[in-house]
């Protein structure tokens, strides 16, 4: 690879002003064609916690309202040529998260054929419609394919996820309860491709403890590393 994507809160890069989403060359360490798309929160500059290139598209999420004049609500669908939105935008300030987006990763191929990009945070609706803070949608057109159940922000929700390819599970965790259970979770596995909760739970439903954040997850055959804080 010979380019870095650069995502957070800031508003420049050496003297140019740039933020909070740039790519530079890794050969020169300077801004390249794909520039460095205005994405604002309030008139300010947003934040950007999550980018991913994927399937001919760059996904950004974050907190933000705004990418250039164009209203979009916390996640936003740009070229990987130049940072222009797509026409395919899978985002509008109506219809977006209402939530911040802290994680997007490629998700499985769902119905045989049709690509989809995964997307965790703190919201609870996507599209006026119903979502949750772990949710999949379909790279064309952005539809919701499916919303992951009986979960509850417990503060900032999901944090970081993961796939799974030989079990296809999602694991997902974070800052979040399972209102089924009333438990502390901090994490979860998911079927990749329904939402469907497989596991995650740990000895009597305590899952992580109580206060426990987890902010990264990694799966790999027949084990998962999580790390974050976990008083108990």
């Amino acid at each position: 690879k010979t380019r870095l994507y650069v995502g957070g809160n800031f508003s420049l890069i050496a003297s140019t002003l740039c933020g909070p989403l740039a790519r530079i060359h890794l050969t020169d360490f300077q801004l390249d064609a794909f520039g460095c798309p205005a994405i604002t929160s309030g008139g300010l500059a947003g934040t950007v916690f999550s980018i991913l290139e994927y399937a001919g598209s760059t996904y950004v999420g974050g907190l933000f309202d705004h990418v250039g004049a164009t209203p979009m609500q916390n996640i936003a669908e740009l070229s990987p040529t130049n940072g222009a939105l797509t026409s395919n935008t899978i985002s509008t300030v109506q219809n977006g998260f209402n939530g911040t987006v802290r994680t997007v990763i490629p998700g499985p191929v769902l119905l045989g054929a049709f690509q989809s990009i995964c997307v965790g945070g703190q919201m609870s609706s996507y599209r006026s419609g119903g979502a949750s803070i772990a949710n999949c949608l379909y790279v064309s057109g952005g539809a919701k394919a499916w919303g992951a159940s009986g979960f509850l922000s417990n503060g900032t929700g999901v944090h970081a996820m993961t796939y799974d390819s030989a079990s296809n599970n999602f694991f997902i965790a974070g800052d979040f309860v399972a209102n089924t259970v009333g438990q502390t979770l901090g994490y979860a596995a998911l079927d990749a491709t329904s939402g469907a909760v497989t596991g995650g739970l740990l000895a009597n439903n305590a899952g992580l403890g109580a206060g426990s954040v987890a902010n990264a997850v990694v799966a790999t055959p027949g084990s998962l590393y999580l790390a974050g804080y976990f008083p108990n």
